[in-house]
Order: C-alpha cells, then sequence, then structure tokens
C-alpha cells in the first residue's frame, strides 16, 4: 500500500549538515483523500510554511510533512457510494473530480436515511480494505492517485514543498508494535472486544471490535515512527484546534507509554473558518478573477501580465489567511481580491517595485527618518516573536507598518530629494525578506 507514496523522505542524515543541532518536525496541510482541499488544511499549509520558513531562518533543521488522511471508515462510504451511484471515467474527466467524489459522499448519506444497513456494508468494505482485498484495495489506491494528483497542483501553485508525504495507511505496519505496548500498560483492558486505555479516569478506545485502528492509534504509531526516523526536538502539529482534545490524549497516552519525547510534541491550534467556505480551487480562481487595471500599476518590470496576474492573485490568499491570528475566525468574503490599498499585498508589492527603480543614494551615516530605521530594526525581534508563539499574523502587522512607513517618506514630495535611499531601500530588503518567508514573490523589476 504504501508504494503509492512515491515521494521520498528526507533523511535524518539530509538534516545534519547545518550549524545547530535541533530538530523540528511539521505536521502541516495533511487534507483528506476524495475531498476538495479545505480552508482549514489551506491554512495549516500556509502557517507551516511560515513556521519551517523562519524556524530555518533562525538555524534550526525542519522537516516539513504532509500526513494525508486516507484511511479510516469514511472510506468505506465513499467507495460504497462510487460503487453504486457514481461512475469512475466520468469523475476522472470532471473538472473538479474531488467535489464530484464529495458529492457522491454526500448522496452515501441522504441514502442512509432510507437505508440504515448501508452503515453495515460499508463498515465491511472498510474491513476488506484492512485485510489486502485485492479490488477493493485497486479502488482505494485510484482515489488515493486521483486526490494527490489535486493536491499536487494546489501546492505546486502555491509553491509549497514537503520533506514528506506519507498517508495515514502507511503507519498501519506500526500499529501493531503500538497496540503492543499499549497491551501491556497496567492503565489497558479489553471490554466487549474494545481495547480501552484508561487516562485521567476516562476509558479512550484505541481498538475496535473488529480489530481495526483507530484514528488516535494510527496517529500514536506515525509519532512513533516520526521520533525512530527524526530524533526531533520539538515535532510541532498544525492542526485545527477542534483537534485539541485529541492532541492531548495523544501526548498523555504516549507519556503513560513512557515516551519520554512525549513532552516535545506542541499542538499549534488556530481557528477555523466561519460557514460559507470556498474550496481551495474557487478561491484561487476567485483571486485571479481581479481588475487588469491594477496589473498596470507595475511598471518597467521583466515579469508579463500573467506572471504579475498569478503572483499577484497567489500572494494576496497568502497574504490574507497569515494577517489573522491562529484563534482568530474569519470569514474570506471578498477579502482574497487583491488591493493596492494600505495593509494590503498589492500595496506592498507595489511599493517595493516602486523603490527598485529608484537609484540608492546617500551614506548610511546620513540622518535618516528615526521611526523608519527603529521599525527596520525590529525585524530580527519580530521574527523570534513568531518563532516563539508559532503566529504569522505578527509578521503580516510587521510589515503592514513597515510599509506604510516607507512609502510615507518615499512619497513624500518635499522630503524626496533629501531621503537617504540607502535607507528606504534596505526597507524594502526587510519587505522582500519578510514575505518570502512566507512564500510570497515580489515583482519583478
Amino acid at each position: 500500500m504504501t508504494s503509492i507514496y512515491s515521494i521520498d523522505e528526507k533523511k535524518l542524515t539530509d538534516i545534519t549538515n547545518t550549524d545547530s543541532d535541533q530538530i523540528i518536525t511539521i505536521d502541516m496541510s495533511s487534507p483528506n483523500i476524495a475531498k476538495p482541499m479545505s480552508m482549514e488544511h489551506l491554512r495549516s499549509t500556509l502557517i507551516g510554511n511560515t513556521l519551517s520558513n523562519v524556524l530555518t531562518k533562525q538555524g534550526y533543521k525542519t522537516v516539513k510533512i504532509n500526513h494525508i488522511g486516507d484511511w479510516g471508515y469514511h472510506l468505506g462510504k465513499i467507495l460504497l457510494a462510487i460503487d453504486r451511484w457514481g461512475d469512475r471515467k466520468q469523475i476522472e474527466s470532471d473538472p473538479q473530480p474531488l467535489q464530484a467524489l464529495d458529492e457522491l459522499y454526500r448522496e452515501y448519506f441522504r441514502r442512509l436515511q432510507f437505508n440504515p444497513y448501508l452503515e453495515e456494508e460499508s463498515a465491511q468494505l472498510f474491513s476488506r480494505l484492512t485485510y489486502g482485498d485485492e479490488t477493493i484495495t485497486e479502488q482505494w489506491q485510484w482515489l488515493v492517485r486521483l486526490s494527490l494528483e489535486h493536491f499536487s497542483q494546489i501546492y505546486e501553485t502555491l509553491g509549497i514543498t514537503f520533506d514528506s508525504i506519507r498517508g495515514e495507511s502507511c503507519y498501519q505496519p506500526f500499529v501493531k508494535k503500538t497496540l503492543e505496548r499499549m497491551r501491556q500498560a497496567k492503565e489497558s483492558r479489553m471490554q466487549d472486544g474494545v481495547l480501552l486505555l484508561t487516562i485521567a479516569g476516562e476509558d479512550i478506545r484505541v481498538l475496535d471490535q473488529l480489530e481495526l485502528s483507530t484514528y488516535l492509534t494510527r496517529d500514536l504509531a506515525a509519532a512513533v515512527h516520526r521520533y525512530e526516523t527524526y530524533q526531533f526536538d520539538r515535532a510541532l502539529y498544525v492542526v485545527a484546534q477542534e483537534q485539541t482534545e485529541h492532541f492531548q490524549q495523544l501526548t498523555t497516552i504516549l507519556g503513560t507509554l513512557d515516551y519520554s519525547w512525549a513532552t516535545d510534541i506542541v499542538h499549534v491550534p488556530f481557528s477555523s473558518l466561519t460557514t460559507p467556505q470556498p474550496t481551495v480551487p474557487q478561491l484561487l480562481k476567485e483571486a485571479k478573477n481581479m481588475d487588469p487595471s491594477l496589473l498596470d500599476t507595475f511598471r518597467e518590470t521583466t515579469d508579463s501580465r500573467e506572471m504579475i496576474r498569478s503572483k499577484l492573485a497567489v500572494g494576496t490568499i497568502i497574504y490574507t489567511m497569515l494577517s489573522h491570528q491562529n484563534g482568530e475566525s474569519f470569514q474570506l468574503e471578498n477579502a482574497v481580491q487583491p488591493s493596492m490599498k494600505p495593509g494590503h499585498l498589492g500595496y506592498i508589492l507595489n511599493l517595493i517595485n516602486e523603490v527598485s527603480r529608484v537609484e540608492r543614494t546617500g551614506d548610511e551615516n546620513e540622518q535618516a527618518p528615526e521611526a523608519l530605521t527603529q521599525c527596520i530594526d525590529r525585524y530580527p525581534a519580530m521574527i523570534q516573536t513568531v518563532q516563539d508563539t508559532y503566529d504569522p499574523s505578527h509578521l503580516t502587522h510587521y510589515l503592514n507598518e513597515l510599509s506604510q512607513l516607507t512609502s510615507k517618506y518615499f512619497y513624500n514630495k518635499a522630503e524626496h530629494d533629501k531621503i537617504n535611499m540607502t535607507v528606504i531601500h534596505k526597507s524594502t530588503q526587510v519587505l522582500t525578506d519578510g514575505l518570502a518567508l512566507m512564500g510570497i514573490k515580489t515583482i519583478n523589476g
């Protein structure tokens, strides 16, 4: 089963050639197969990518891990829906095949209201998959390949890469070892065919009546495998705050099983967006549907109009999503439409483009605007804040402040001739670096 994930994992030897001896793994993105990538998975992707870039800048070795949701009882439901009411060829030819699969999943629940036996049938399908039924396994592999293909298109558009891409299914071989360790724990017991762990007075199910692993059990096995592979000093999980209890159970159980590194696991929670939510492909399409006059703002650039459109659209999505604090819930509405107003990415990109065409003048020892130089000097401390809080919104707020201070002096015609352009250029260098940490590309001058 694991051969379907063809992307090589970053090995421990690949991350030991930097000055730091601190290894940080970052679990990020992690979409579910047979479903369009959601806003939660997009937000996890962008937060995780920024944290990786910031931590790398600070000298840490980072490993970006995409833990694909490709296992669980829900897959029996999807496979049943495809068999009963779907057509693989039609799904493959659909411009949005994951949307088509999600609609079949919804159809399953509509039919379930009138035919409760569908629940038993779908459970049997997943059981057959677990035990390696060739026909069901081939259908599941088709789902995985189709999903990964469309996820990769989104990642390529966003400029996101990973060091490891593995599905939950990849950890099935490690589940047995984890279960054996749990069975030996004094906190475990069997009840009605279910393996339970009693943690802080609460019974936690880790194996069901069909002897199939649970989501929590697979995450435990994945965490153990992750430590054995990377010997991490910290393991970040950038996952929505609805999973807070899950990660509390994860770390508590690992500690109960005497894994000393359990305390090095850090859940980086974030709020879900308010409804209604577009899918990621819908969001990208909406952002690119911008006022053409915005493209004319960028003068004397080597980028084509289509390249400017792409950079502005993708960058606006990233900047908008990261402008909100991790714990803040928000609705996108028309917020992904590019704008040249202060506080928006277009404003910063235009400023960088304008400054790049002006010659550097002035001695660095000359008098420079104090507010601007102080703001520039705060950049390292701000990066440290992002590292300490795991919240990239500190970076966007800082870039908004710096860009508006820079613009104030750069566009002040009365002061323009007396401005120390060396400081202005230094400011745009900081702006460019800050945007790069978020994965945002500037418009080439």
